[in-house]
């Protein structure tokens, strides 16, 4: 997962969404709001969709190198090739049979 994942670390492709919501939090009780904390099942669907699409992204990453890779490319197109000849053959032996059958 980690090849996967691996690559050029760009930090303008993220957002620091922590400091964004402490921020709101500090803002809500000088105002004098009630801050209420997140119940368990709510942490817990949130730690879910996390790696749900952590998962997803892993499986799509794979998905995309092994598509591109050469080896798969090179298999492709082998059994491609394998493929051809094998009509080719079948042709072939059709041929021949229907070439010996008129010859009787």
């Amino acid at each position: 997962m980690i090849e996967n994942l691996s690559g050029d670390f760009e930090p303008a492709d993220y957002t620091d969404g922590y400091s964004a919501a402490l921020q709101a939090l500090i803002d809500a009780k000088v105002e004098g709001h009630e801050v209420v904390q997140p119940t368990t099942a709510i942490q817990d669907a949130g730690v879910e969709q996390l790696l749900a699409a952590l998962q997803e992204t892993a499986q799509e990453r794979t998905d995309t190198d092994q598509a591109t890779s050469p080896e798969v490319v090179r298999a492709k197109a082998a059994a491609e090739k394998a493929k051809e000849s094998a009509t080719k053959a079948k042709k072939a032996t059709s041929k021949a049979r229907s070439a010996s059958k008129t010859r009787r």
